[in-house]
């Protein structure tokens, strides 16, 4: 956190609070941005104040430009100006907290069918490319190896052979 503080539900005001990145509030223009208020401008408008500031970091592909980002509290149903929720949870324990989440999404919106995935997911496939390139130049690399070490083998053999040609044709001289 580089200013201010998280979303709390002891704070009621944090229902129309907002968390900025360092590049929304430089885009803003916002010197002191804490206390600050915006807006979204959909339909309905909904109005936040800024309550804290986060330093910069990726949440898409690291080779994406970091975008201007706020984060809001979204307490019990969303109201339509999110569409994703991040789960925190003690590894291990997918089965259960999946297990969790299905139930309370059907208890609060039955009848709308559930989509998730895990971030791990979601981050390899944003590298998969970079992967198989890895991969690929890991292959090549090695089958260079090997074109090099039959070429040092041929060399080798050819020059064996040279020798083997030339030794019975050296003349010793007989000791006197």
């Amino acid at each position: 956190m580089a200013e201010g503080r998280f979303l709390s539900r002891e704070f009621p005001t944090d229902s129309s609070g907002i968390i900025l990145n360092e590049t929304a509030v430089q885009l803003l223009g916002y010197e002191n941005p804490l206390g600050k208020k915006l807006n979204d401008w959909s339909e309905p408008r909904n109005n936040y104040h800024v309550v804290g500031v986060v330093k910069d970091f990726n949440y898409e592909s690291i080779h994406s430009e970091i975008r201007p980002m706020g984060l809001v509290f979204l307490d019990g149903i969303p109201n339509g100006s999110g569409n994703y929720m991040s789960i925190r949870y003690v590894p291990g324990e997918e089965k259960e907290v999946t297990e969790f989440t299905e139930k309370t999404w059907q208890k609060l919106m039955p009848g709308i069918p559930i989509s998730y995935s895990y971030m791990e997911n979601d981050y390899n496939q944003l590298y998969r490319n970079e992967l198989q390139t890895r991969q690929v130049f890991t292959l090549l690399a090695i089958l260079s190896l090997i074109v090099s070490m039959l070429g040092l083998l041929g060399w080798l053999h050819s020059w064996h052979n040279a020798e083997a040609v030339r030794l019975p044709f050296v003349k010793y001289s007989a000791p006197a």
